[in-house]
């Protein structure tokens, strides 16, 4: 998974997990970030006309025109803003060159994201000189660790005040709960912040299309699936003892439940550490593994981490059924493709409906 990094679950994941969940910090300094969703479009802002305003993360972002100067930190957010058809409004993404797996690009949006410079080699935006002087206009975070302060990401990244000052809009996909928790990490912030998105540059018809369409996709899943048994999934992102698992009611549990499953470990924080023994006192009927990408043989190889948990817990059904989904963090984050990771894990978790 991604090395040198807070995001995505890899061994030994759940240290830089737990990171991001416990760094998650307030987007933003009116209201009250505690509470606030990640971006609420307000009614004016409707149609494409400017001004607009989001609120967002507790602060309202207000747009006398649509940005063109757009720096995109964190691949899933990326996938959103060229699906929208922006790129061109893009001046600089990361390059995850320091990642252990490196998804490919989506076919239909391959060309675009090449047109976009490089300007990070690591899993989050430069340096403040350095991104300071891009110019840029618009940066569109993950959460708060893309900017700096005291739950940054990476050293020496420029703060929340930094941009301000340089003229510099913030928008946050996720926000923290009052515990400093990452459970606004959700479908429907994935929705809101699509939306938002559209808004922000005058796409609204585009946005309002692709969230109704991934809803629909979704939908569609679910009446595959309806008939079969809910089966109880156990999240796996590495380690051998103890182990990182998903949990919690974020957007994980969400997909699994989308796909006919249930996530065994939902009144757990969203990534945490088990031991093995507490993992065997569970039942689970089947594993969700966020495996590392092969770009040689262009596939999600989780052999390795299926023989582990199948010889480590062999009384469970999911190990005597061998049953087992497989997927990318990055896949499971908010963002362009999710939908079309709820339909790739309940093709695995019930393949017999989908035949």
């Amino acid at each position: 998974m991604i090395k040198n990094s807070v995001r995505g679950p890899t061994a030994p994941v759940l240290l830089a997990l737990m990171l991001v969940v416990i760094l998650l910090s307030a987007c933003g300094s009116s209201g009250d970030p505690g509470t606030a969703s990640p971006g609420t479009a307000t009614p004016s802002s409707q149609g494409g006309s400017y001004p607009v305003q989001v609120d967002n993360c507790g602060r309202t972002l207000t747009f006398d025109e649509a940005p063109s100067r757009a720096v995109l930190p964190y691949h899933p957010m990326a996938e959103i803003f060229v699906g929208l058809g922006l790129a061109d409004r893009a001046i600089g993404r990361v390059g995850y060159e320091g990642a252990l797996t490196k998804p490919p690009l989506l076919p239909e949006q391959a060309a675009d994201f090449e047109q976009i410079p490089v300007v990070s080699d690591g899993n989050f935006p430069p340096p403040k000189e350095q991104m300071l002087a891009l110019r840029p206009d618009f940066l569109l975070a993950y959460g708060d660790f893309d900017y700096g302060g005291e739950h940054e990401g990476a050293e020496g990244l420029a703060t929340l005040e930094d941009l301000d000052a340089a003229g510099v809009q913030v928008y946050s996909v996720v926000c923290p709960d009052k515990a400093g928790k990452n459970t606004e990490e959700t479908l429907e912030a994935t929705y809101r912040a699509i939306l938002d998105i559209g808004t922000i540059f005058g796409v609204s018809e585009r946005a309002e299309q692709r969230v109704a369409q991934m809803k629909a996709q979704i939908a569609e899943v679910g009446e595959t699936v309806a008939g079969e048994p809910v089966l109880k999934v156990i999240a796996y992102g590495g380690g051998k003892g103890p182990v990182s698992l998903a949990g919690g009611s974020t957007i994980i549990s969400q997909i699994i439940d989308a796909a006919g499953g249930e996530n065994v470990f939902t009144d757990r924080d969203p990534f945490f550490e088990a031991s093995l023994e507490a993992v065997a006192a569970q039942e689970a009927d089947a594993f969700l593994i966020f495996a590392d990408y092969e770009e040689a043989t262009d596939t999600l190889d989780a052999t390795k981490e299926s023989e582990f948990l199948f010889t480590t817990f062999p009384g469970m059904q999911a190990s005597r059924d061998r049953r087992v989904a497989v997927t990318d963090y990055v896949y499971t984050s908010p963002g362009w493709r999710v939908a079309q990771t709820v339909e790739d894990i309940a093709r695995q978790l019930h393949p017999e409906v989908f035949e």
